[in-house]
């Protein structure tokens, strides 16, 4: 497993292993299952002041890299020419439900399915953790309820915790979706999915009492 020594930020990324720091019986596809934790920071937000559209992927791929690390891949070597596989991306979308803005905690939840022997696909759900507009603007729903085990927030960004019981609207504030062709990195042809990657998406496939 690749780790990291970047303090706090490190600790987010521990503590997004969990959801909700509750066991696989919570309700909900936000209390089972990986999460990851991101701030958003200044150079990814744009002239309006909100997140430039494209650094959501760029936010997805980050919870992807986390995730497979997470699982116990070393991310060096699997993103390096030296890996005898590759899984490049053929094919992204994504919607927005309301802006996101520097220094808001978010939460992405990826979902990953096997699409055929060789592709598979990941969904992200990304829901807000931290909000100062929710402060300012009441009718602003705060998507995502906090236990107290699952992050110092304060390590990483202002901590929001009256945002914490607020109403949960279910789309979450953006999606996103990632589909990959796992190919031969000295060919380049298409080849089946290792079974260690099949395992990987086994692990984070949608489960089965997540509320869509």
């Amino acid at each position: 497993m690749v780790r990291s020594d970047h303090g706090a930020l490190n600790r987010a990324v521990r503590a997004s292993l969990f959801a909700d720091g509750q066991g696989s019986g919570s309700q909900g596809s936000d209390s089972q299952g990986f999460r990851h934790l991101h701030v958003i920071r200044f150079q990814e937000t744009d002239a309006a002041g909100v997140m430039y559209f494209a650094n959501l992927l760029t936010l997805c791929h980050e919870a992807y890299e986390v995730a497979l690390a997470a699982a116990g891949f070393d991310i060096t070597h699997f993103f390096s020419r030296e890996n005898a596989v590759a899984v490049p991306i053929v094919h992204t979308e994504a919607d927005f439900y309301r802006p996101m803005h520097c220094g808001e905690t978010v939460a992405i939840y990826p979902r990953a399915t096997q699409l055929s022997a060789h592709s598979f696909e990941i969904c992200y759900k990304i829901y807000a953790v931290s909000s100062q507009i929710a402060e300012t603007d009441p009718s602003e729903p705060a998507d995502v309820e906090l236990a107290d085990a699952d992050i110092e927030l304060a390590d990483i960004a202002p901590a929001h915790k009256s945002q914490a019981h607020k109403r949960r609207d279910p789309r979450g504030i953006a999606k996103a979706l990632t589909r990959h062709v796992c190919i031969n990195s000295a060919t380049r042809q298409r080849q089946p999915l290792t079974p260690e990657l099949k395992r990987w998406i086994e692990s984070l496939s949608e489960p089965t009492a997540a509320n869509d």
